[in-house]
């Protein structure tokens, strides 16, 4: 059988052909009304092509008139053509020609030519309709579609990017889907989760329209209901299908293809200074293939060697099958390439063998110093330490304090590590301090390994490394890799283990340089990779943009019990045979104030420590244990130096901030010693004044008032005060004849050391802490019975000898007193770090005080904080002139429309013995304008003008259908109201306060304090009056949670009895 066609004909097949799709398609259940739905889109688009409608995925619109059930299920549909729709002329890729427009891919029924194409997306799928065009080039022709990759490489680039789906050659799906897919990698999920969380929101958007169309059917008697009982249609409608695991990897990996070279280029960018080089990060167990000869999984890499540089970016990686230097010299040689072009000159290099590699690595990096990295020092001394020791975590904090100056002892490091010779003191220090008590967490091999590191430090291997160099940022890494798939993983690809770890070390690099949002002070947004190459704002302008985040936290009233007289309170005869007896409003009272005031003594002495070993909590047991200061060393007898401990000294004050202010050695040092911090607070407060104007002191010279000190301490001796019985030893004669003798100038007992800073905080009713120079013994709290200020005074206290007290002063700068004439010096000053170390994020920084004085480098010199600082909370800054006429308060407008508080508080200025105020007129010392709504104005800058007495109504709320549907109900309201029990929290510093009040009280009774009777009277206080009309943030507690909470306080006393004394600790 044969054809005569004409050479016409033949081409007409051939054309014909070439159109044709064999391939099976989308097989919808509705798909006739769908098709209707789509073909009505297109004759809408050939109406209007560029309509904005079609610029973006077309959701379904409400169907009002519904007739059918499929028009509740109509898909998202994105209408594809853009030659038409953004009016651009588009040439063939290949021969040059202009493309004419052919047909749609609009079929969805499987069994048509040019079938739509699926597109998974987030919550229901999209149908993707394209146009077809082709290309005549004389008597031959071809089609191509829109979306190939030839015809989309023709567009603009903006068009590119705006296209919203990502085409594979066997799969598609939006970019919204890859997005959701690569975060959730970086959130550590596998990808069988993240199918299974694509599933999930599939079905949640099928049920929210299937819930539309039951609702529409049941108001319109013209829809039937079809399948009320299940939602079986979800499982077989190709709308909602969702890809496998297996497909969401390749997912995955076909874009990360795509941008792989985009993360190359970013890696590039980044320079270095300092080099950080780890060769012990451990990945996952089993990365390689399976190998074809015999189906055997080979593994390929165990080891990952990271080089990050000063800001903690990553600069170079790679896996590595052993730790073996030969393996990362090409690496090496790159980077050192990368940064001869970029003219940025490597000053040192950290890594984890340091003598071992040093000759390697400076023969490609000669004139570089190489140093032992401090995070890999520490975690040799570490790892030898066992856990379940009790002062594990003390030995810790101190141990990495031996790499820091005396006045960097924050929680962050922000100077470079000490000389080898004050590291080498440090360590010195570090053990004498450990090595003395019985129950010590030093092993042998502890021991061998901190001489092996004592090599390295007369060596210089840890000396000079840059501030928050290695240790934290490694730290960081290490969490990063831990928590992400690669590391639970048994059998990885090294395919998609080189995709993990590029995307995942992106990730860190570009957080360690990004900026927190407006809204968020504590999450970082990452700059996408796509995105990060294209833009052309700097990182100094994009900071410059992102002003200090305002809080939104309203602040809570003050948990102080009032007491508005400040007077002594009276006093209370407890008479008392069992717990039932001294639960009264008087007692709970008495216990509440005295709680509250060890509560904010112990956070003023942490908010003046800056100390990262400095546990507050300790200052309740070390003021229960006597003779403290008169402990008798026979290290300290027998050092023939007084140097030693001077620097230890030193040391422990600068953890707080302090300095040394001499006191002559005349026998009188302690209460000259107290008298010269007493009259400085006393300047700052009334109370203080009065109390010493009462006292006879204030009109005294320092002698005069020393020698006056010391005759109130023999008076309150004589008084047979019951609180220094801990403190005294023998008959009430021999203690009365030891008191006299002190009446006499220049008489000092080292055996009533104690009892001498407990009797003056008691005469003037202020908290003392004594810095000692013991290692052992580093402070002494000593808490007033009735304080009139909460804010402790601090004396330094020298363990040499006799013994000696100093007074002590703020240190002025933060520059180390060794190196304050160095060259650098002036470098360390151009910017300041001031309140990286608060406790509290509402405190003011880079400011004086009243007598002019200020810790701020800065303000010292005269000058406003530059953007370089990385101060907090910060009121030294230039304020844009743009912005000062917007600035306006709405201080104590809560209050306004309340009558209890008309007249009683003022607002815009700081109160004497209370919180600062938040107000941001004061805070940049400008006057209140007419645009602020405060409420009781009293800026001392400029109050506002008064615009009458008429009061202002509150504005009623917003009426609503149902408010209990909008508003969200408190959590607990909620517990109570379904019967759910609400587990007990941990306790808080007020609640730890009172139990130690209530257990001191019953101590000075007759009353035994067993657990019952302590959990009875701290419930009773914790609900009283007096608790409920200070609205104190107290709860009641179990007697098994006060059981727990005891036997926690007394262990931990006990271990620093074993710390102090070196005591072994008993058995409880």
């Amino acid at each position: 059988m044969s054809f005569n066609l004409s050479s016409k004909a033949m081409y007409v097949l051939i054309f014909l052909l070439l159109l044709l799709n064999h391939t099976l398609g989308i097989q919808l259940h509705d798909a006739g009304e769908v098709e209707r739905y789509i073909k009505k889109l297109i004759e809408e688009f050939k109406v209007k092509p560029q309509d904005s409608k079609f610029s973006s995925v077309i959701h379904p619109p409400f169907p009002i008139d519904a007739s059918s059930k499929s028009e509740f299920f109509f898909p998202k549909v994105l209408i594809w053509s853009p030659r038409e729709h953004f009016g651009i002329p588009m040439k063939c890729p290949v021969h040059g020609n202009r493309l004419l427009p052919l047909k749609w891919t609009n079929s969805v029924s499987g069994v048509k030519d040019h079938d739509a194409r699926l597109v998974y997306d987030i919550q229901g799928n999209i149908i993707l309709v394209q146009r077809i065009y082709y290309c005549v080039r004389g008597r031959i022709c071809h089609s191509l579609r829109s979306t190939s990759p030839d015809v989309l490489n023709c567009l603009p680039c903006s068009i590119q990017a705006y296209f919203p789906i990502e085409l594979f050659q066997r799969s598609g799906c939006t970019k919204n889907m890859l997005q959701y897919i690569e975060t959730q990698v970086l959130q550590g999920v596998n990808f069988l989760k993240i199918s299974e969380g694509l599933a999930s929101l599939h079905f949640q958007a099928f049920c929210r329209q299937r819930l539309v169309y039951l609702t529409a059917a049941s108001e319109n008697s013209n829809l039937a209901v079809q399948n009320n009982s299940s939602c079986y249609e979800f499982y077989s409608n190709p709308l909602f299908a969702f890809p496998s695991n297996d497909q969401t990897m390749n997912l995955f990996l076909n874009a990360f293809k795509k941008k792989q070279h985009l993360y190359e280029m970013d890696m590039k960018r980044v320079t270095a200074t300092a080099l950080s080089c780890d060769h012990t990060f451990k990945i996952c167990r089993n990365i390689g293939l399976v190998r074809d000869e015999d189906n055997k999984f080979i593994t390929q890499f165990n080891q990952l060697f990271i080089a990050l540089n000063e800001k903690g970016e990553v600069l170079a990686w790679k896996p590595t099958k052993s730790t073996s230097f030969s393996e990362i010299e090409d690496v090496l040689l790159d980077v050192k390439k990368r940064l001869e072009l970029a003219d940025s000159k490597l000053d040192v290099i950290c890594v984890d063998d340091c003598c071992r590699v040093r000759n390697k690595y400076t023969l490609i990096f000669p004139d570089v110093e190489v140093k032992l990295d401090v995070f890999h020092a520490c975690q040799r001394v570490v790892r030898t330490i066992s856990p379940t020791n009790a002062l594990y975590r003390d030995i810790l904090k101190n141990f990495s304090q031996i790499f820091r100056e005396d006045d960097d002892q924050g929680e962050l490091g922000v100077k470079s590590t000490p000389k080898n010779h004050k590291i080498e003191r440090n360590l010195n220090t570090f053990l004498e301090r450990w090595t003395n008590v019985p129950s010590s967490p030093l092993t042998r091999s502890t021991l061998e390994e901190i001489e092996n590191l004592r090599c390295h430090i007369a060596k210089g291997c840890l000396s000079d490394i840059p501030a928050g160099y290695g240790t934290e940022r490694n730290e960081q890494l290490h969490r990063l890799l831990n928590r992400s798939l690669i590391s639970g993983a048994t059998r990885i690809s090294t395919e998609l283990a080189i995709a993990l770890l590029t995307i995942l070390l992106h990730y860190h690099t570009k957080k360690a340089s990004s900026s927190y949002h407006l809204c968020n002070n504590r999450i970082k947004p990452i700059i996408p990779v796509d995105v990060s190459n294209d833009s052309k704002e700097t990182l100094s302008e994009s900071k410059s943009k992102n002003a200090v985040c305002t809080s939104t936290v309203q602040e809570k009233g003050s948990d102080r019990p009032h007491n508005p007289t400040g007077a002594r309170d009276k006093v209370i005869v407890v008479m008392a045979d069992n717990i039932e007896d001294v639960c009264n409003e008087a007692i709970a009272g008495v216990i509440l104030k005295n709680a509250y005031n060890l509560k904010e003594t112990i956070e003023k002495t942490a908010e003046q420590s800056c100390s990262r070993s400095f546990n507050a909590l300790d200052m309740l047991g070390i003021s229960k244990m006597s003779d403290v200061l008169c402990i008798e060393d026979n290290n300290y007898e027998q050092d023939p130096t007084i140097n030693s401990h001077m620097m230890n000294l030193e040391r422990q004050l600068a953890g707080f901030g302090l300095q040394i202010d001499p006191i002559q050695r005349d026998g009188d040092c302690a209460f000259r010693s107290v008298i010269r911090e007493i009259t400085k607070r006393a300047s700052d407060n009334n109370d203080i004044t009065r109390h010493m104007e009462v006292l006879q002191l204030s009109t005294l010279d320092e002698d005069e008032a020393t020698f006056a000190l010391r005759q109130l301490f023999v008076e309150e001796l004589s008084d047979d005060n019951c609180s220094y019985r801990n403190f005294l030893t023998g008959s009430k004669e021999e203690i009365a004849g030891k008191a006299n003798e002190f009446r006499t100038t220049g008489v000092f007992d080292r055996e009533l050391g104690d009892v001498v800073m407990k009797a003056c905080s008691n005469i003037l009713r202020v908290p003392i802490m004594v810095i000692t120079s013991s290692q052992s013994v580093p402070y002494v709290p000593f808490f007033p019975e009735d304080p009139l200020s909460n804010d402790p005074i601090y004396v330094a206290y020298h363990y040499y000898g006799a013994g000696h007290y100093d007074a002590t002063s703020t240190m002025t700068t933060g520059a180390n007193p060794e190196e304050e004439h160095t060259p650098d010096a002036k470098k360390r000053n151009d910017k300041c770090y001031c309140g990286r170390k608060a406790k509290s994020r509402f405190v003011h920084f880079c400011t004086s005080d009243e007598k002019n004085k200020s810790r701020c480098p800065c303000v010292i010199n005269k000058r406003f904080c530059s953007p370089t600082c990385r101060c907090l909370n910060c009121i030294n800054r230039v304020i844009p002139k743009e912005s000062k006429g917007d600035r306006k308060c709405r201080c104590g407008e809560f209050m306004r429309n309340s009558k209890t508080s008309k007249g009683i508080t003022k607002t815009c200025a700081d109160i004497p013995g209370a919180r600062r105020t938040k107000c941001p007129c004061y805070a940049s010392k400008q006057a209140c304008n007419e645009k602020c709504s405060c409420h009781n104005c009293e800026n001392e800058y400029g109050k506002r003008e008064s615009k009458g007495s008429v009061i202002r109504e509150k504005r009623k709320a917003k009426c609503t259908s149902s408010p209990s549907s909008v508003k969200r109900k408190r959590a607990t309201e909620y517990h109570r109201e379904h019967g759910i029990d609400i587990k007990h929290g941990t306790w808080t510093l007020l609640e730890t306060c009172i139990l130690e009040s209530v257990e001191s009280f019953l101590l000075s009774t007759s009353i035994v304090p067993s657990v019952h009777n302590v959990t009875v009277l701290y419930n009773y206080i914790v609900d009283s009056l007096s608790s409920s009309r200070n609205n104190l943030s107290v709860s009641s507690k179990t007697i098994e949670q006060v059981n727990g909470k005891l036997i926690f306080t007394r262990k931990r006393q006990e271990t620093l009895k074993n710390l102090l004394y070196g005591i072994a600790v008993m058995a409880m």
